[in-house]
C-alpha cells in the first residue's frame, strides 16, 4: 500500500482522469494512491476538500486478527 501514494504513473493516471472529469474511486487502502495526486489545472491536491474513508490501523487490526489487549 506504501508505494501507492508515491507511483508516478498511477498520479498521472488519476490526474488525467480527474482532468477529463471521469469518476475516481477507490476502496479500502486504495485511498491511499489518492493523497499526493495534484489537480492538473490548478495544482491543488486532489483529495482538497474532500471526504475520504479508509481502514484505520485500528481496523485494520481488528481485521487481521491482531488486537492487542490493553
Amino acid at each position: 500500500m506504501f508505494d501507492l501514494a508515491e507511483n508516478p504513473s498511477l498520479k498521472q493516471l488519476i490526474a488525467d482522469f480527474d482532468d477529463q472529469m471521469k469518476p475516481i474511486a477507490a476502496v479500502c487502502h486504495g485511498v491511499v494512491g489518492l493523497l499526493n495526486v495534484r489537480r492538473l489545472r490548478d495544482g491543488s491536491a486532489l483529495v482538497h476538500g474532500r471526504m475520504l474513508t479508509g481502514f484505520s490501523l485500528e481496523e485494520e487490526m481488528q481485521a487481521s486478527g491482531d488486537e492487542q489487549e490493553d
